[in-house]
């Protein structure tokens, strides 16, 4: 809204101007296209997970997520500060890429020794993927990496398509979405 009534004053102005009259063709403005975002930009999602190794096998070998980044956070990071962490504890942090169009999507901070959160509360948050043809080999790899599925339900977006919805949570207790549309392709 603020960025029409920007438009608008500059138009006003230059129409107010001292030779607004003069060479009236250069002063015609082109029709309004897109307008220009001018919120927020999302970069990524984080999690929190005890074992950094073992988180890579959902997203790395299981959603085929590539790691972009893996670093050792300094002793005067912000990242204790977010995550409420004893600047103390040894941590690590990596960021994922889910192909080469979401560089750095998902970010892993692993703090060894934590404990998972109690099953039973309600979850403050989660990692909504789409399965992207996967949903079978998800489904089928998860008892053998000692987690289980939640219920599946039939899905219909905002925009009529039709698919399945259900989730999983990760060893430290991470709610990870998954959502495929029907003709999703297997890779």
């Amino acid at each position: 809204m603020r960025t029409v009534i920007f438009c608008t004053l500059v138009l006003l102005a230059a129409a107010c101007s001292p030779d607004a009259g003069e060479n009236q063709e250069e002063n015609v403005a082109e029709p309004a296209g897109e307008a220009v975002y001018d919120g927020v930009l999302f970069r990524r999602g984080n999690i929190v997970v005890s074992d950094l190794e073992r988180a890579y096998t959902i997203w790395i070998d299981l959603f085929g997520m590539e790691i972009d980044t893996e670093n050792i956070p300094d002793a005067d990071s912000l990242s204790y500060d977010l995550f409420n962490v004893p600047n103390t504890a040894p941590t690590r942090f990596a960021t994922l890429n889910a192909g080469s169009e979401q560089s750095r999507t998902l970010g892993i901070y692993e703090v060894p020794g934590l404990l998972p959160d109690e099953h039973d509360r309600i979850r403050r948050g989660a990692v909504v993927i789409n399965a992207n043809g996967r949903l079978d080999a998800i489904r089928a790899a998860l008892p053998g990496l000692g987690l289980s599925m939640l219920r599946e339900k039939r899905l219909v977006t905002v925009d009529q398509q039709v698919g399945i919805e259900t989730g999983f949570h990760d060893w430290d207790g991470n709610l990870i979405v998954l959502y495929e549309l029907e003709g999703a392709q297997s890779p």
